[in-house]
């Protein structure tokens, strides 16, 4: 029988799976798994996507990726080739390192995002590996706590799913994974019983898009982020368009494409578009931004403050 075709749209959230091919190890070391962090931040950078969740065990991996315009097949395929020949050579092995195609489920973000990230960042308990959730450090689970910094993960969305205030939300979020009942969420990963490509019971293929951000225009505009930015640094959309690459104008053309990002409003692309920037550039800011966000409290508070006046949530 035919394989069905992977379902794809912008904003959709899969839970994808990578296994060892046969069972073997995926990451032998600390050093594999840096590098294969190295190389979604990369991946994150060229098509401009989100880690929403992420746990990686020894034979296998798990990922709650939130897509861009490009597909999950193109981001897995990217990831998966340059780390398994990275793993080879570095290991002196040959053949195949992953078991066939990547395993993926389309997640309906309402209701079932909080039981996604629940079940990833669980998953070393559930194999008894550890008693404590906190006690495994290749997770999502220690920067969504404020205990780690990655900056290539987006922790402040999922942040937003549990409250506006960040320490609201970190609270709620630890109570949420650490709660009874915890470990029955088998259930979630079996799929909808009209369609085993979408997980939980979001119900037919048709009535989960339906019910999806597809086709909704976001609250706020690319033009309105750029007006925002350019008020708090007293420059006009013109002088951030020019070649110009004083410091004020590339942290405030680095701001606009955060804050793109973070209320999904427009893809790097868009703004690099808008902005008269390559996309490579734009991406390099971006993370060079999150870096500041995450290091240097008045950049931190002077983001916010633009955030704030747009209905843009960030931590």
């Amino acid at each position: 029988m035919a394989r069905k075709p992977r379902i794809h749209f912008e904003k959709a959230l899969y839970h994808a799976i990578v296994r060892g091919n046969g069972g073997q190890s995926i990451f032998l070391d600390d050093a594999d798994r840096q590098i294969f962090y190295a190389f979604l931040e990369k991946s994150i950078q060229r098509f401009e996507y989100q880690i929403v969740a992420f746990c990686l065990m020894s034979n296998h991996a798990h990922l709650a990726v939130r897509v861009g315009r490009e597909p999950l097949a193109h981001i897995m395929q990217s990831v998966c080739s340059r780390y398994a020949r990275k793993f080879n050579r570095r290991h002196g092995r040959t053949g195949h390192l992953f078991q066939g195609r990547y395993w993926a489920q389309l997640v309906q973000e309402e209701p079932y995002f909080k039981v996604l990230v629940r079940y990833i960042h669980r998953n070393p308990m559930r194999a008894g590996l550890i008693e404590r959730i906190d006690e495994w450090r290749w997770s999502g689970h220690r920067a969504l706590l404020g205990r780690e910094r990655l900056p290539w993960f987006d922790a402040h969305h999922t942040l937003s799913h549990f409250s506006r205030n960040r320490s609201i939300a970190r609270l709620h979020y630890r109570l949420f994974v650490e709660g009874r009942g915890c470990d029955d969420d088998e259930w979630f990963i079996k799929g909808s019983e009209a369609d085993s490509r979408i997980a939980g019971n979001a119900g037919s293929y048709v009535e989960f898009m339906g019910s999806g951000e597809p086709g909704v225009a976001p609250k706020v505009t690319l033009s309105q982020i750029l007006d925002a930015v350019c008020l708090e640094y007293g420059i006009s959309p013109a002088e951030m368009r020019c070649p110009c690459r004083k410091r004020i104008m590339t942290e405030a053309r680095s701001i606009v494409g955060y804050l793109a990002m973070a209320g999904s409003v427009a893809t790097l692309t868009r703004v690099s578009q808008e902005l008269d920037r390559t996309t490579a550039t734009m991406s390099n800011g971006v993370l060079r931004m999150r870096h500041r966000m995450a290091s240097e409290a008045h950049t931190r508070d002077r983001v916010r403050l633009i955030a704030r006046s747009l209905g843009i949530q960030v931590f």
